[in-house]
């Protein structure tokens, strides 16, 4: 494969004497997750990848602001962030530029690929887009909010706080008795026998690597279990009712459209319908395609007959007037 010539490499012709066109530039935000696209201002390049222990304790911060941030919003009634919103809100407001808030975002994606393995980062990951950045995050603002959830718990147990996580960045101790008595208060209500089994997971949870005391578990160890524990239910969930959808619901397609149309049969002027008269709605319908998938006529009165409603396969009963003349629809 040569360059063409006099056209200065723009393009290259290949055996064949084809012209090839040239190679497909980049685009800027190639890498950033699609959910801080639109926020960012600018998309700057970067090959910076802050360390294990940096990262370790920018995602601490992030999500103890994160948990503050939101009762704030709840006391004020204003809408939660998404956590993409949050975090270049929380990265604006410690660098005051936006500019060097893209550069930061840009090394925080560059840190959640590079240490991803570490479970307090990939957890991250997952509720940025990071892994996926043409897909939603894998944690959405319902998932986390339930996430936080746990974690206020934990603060009013005196776990998680303030001052139990000044300098420990790295590995966090949680007591395994009040972590127990945490998830038994939030996942036994919405699936006993699931929350029995996650209380026998976190029974058999080594202790830390870095105390050794048996009566702690680490709080990533924890964190990344409880998040597959709730994906896990959501899952459920979602195919138990595909189930019963299944079972008895009908799928409908749309095969024609419905046009209704108001005329005037009374142009005249009355009491009842006051000026410009009454109208009646007509219904134009195409004719039906035999095609079409519906419910039995006996299945649609059951329903109308349970919930008190009048059959529609019968003519509504007239009342005459007083007058003994005129008849009034029902």
């Amino acid at each position: 494969v040569g360059f063409v010539a006099g056209q200065g490499g723009h393009g290259t012709t290949s055996d064949s004497g084809k012209q090839q066109p040239p190679p497909i530039k980049a685009q800027k935000h190639s890498g950033i997750p699609m959910a801080l696209r639109g926020i960012m201002s600018s998309f700057p390049s970067t090959m910076r990848i802050p360390s294990l222990l940096k990262a370790l304790k920018t995602v601490l911060h992030i999500w103890v602001d994160k948990m503050k941030y939101d009762q704030n919003c709840d006391s004020n009634g204003v809408e939660r962030k998404t956590m993409p919103q949050f975090v270049y809100f929380f990265l604006v407001k410690k660098y005051g530029l936006e500019k060097l808030a893209d550069m930061h975002v840009t090394q925080l994606q560059l840190a959640m690929i590079h240490h991803r393995k570490h479970k307090r980062i990939k957890l991250l990951g997952f509720m940025m887009g990071a892994y996926d950045t043409e897909a939603p995050p894998v944690l959405a603002l319902r998932d986390t909010n339930f996430l936080w959830k746990i974690l206020d718990y934990m603060r009013r147990q005196n776990e998680f706080t303030d001052a139990l996580l000044q300098d420990k960045d790295m590995q966090i101790d949680m007591t395994k008795a009040k972590v127990q008595q945490c998830v038994k208060a939030i996942f036994e209500p919405i699936l006993p026998d699931s929350a029995v089994n996650l209380l026998h997971r976190i029974s058999l949870m080594p202790p830390p690597s870095e105390s050794k005391n048996p009566k702690k578990i680490d709080f990533d160890d924890l964190f990344m279990e409880l998040v597959q524990h709730w994906l896990d239910v959501n899952a459920t969930w979602k195919q138990h009712l595909s189930v019963l959808f299944d079972m008895h619901c009908d799928n409908y397609s749309v095969v024609e459209e419905m046009k209704f149309v108001v005329g005037d049969v009374h142009p005249e002027a009355d009491e009842e319908h006051g000026p410009g008269g009454g109208c009646d709605t007509v219904l134009l319908q195409l004719p039906k395609d035999a095609n079409r998938k519906r419910a039995t006529m006996r299945q649609a009165r059951d329903l109308e007959r349970a919930m008190g409603m009048p059959d529609p396969t019968k003519a509504p009963k007239k009342k005459k007037g007083k007058g003994g003349g005129g008849n009034a629809a029902a």
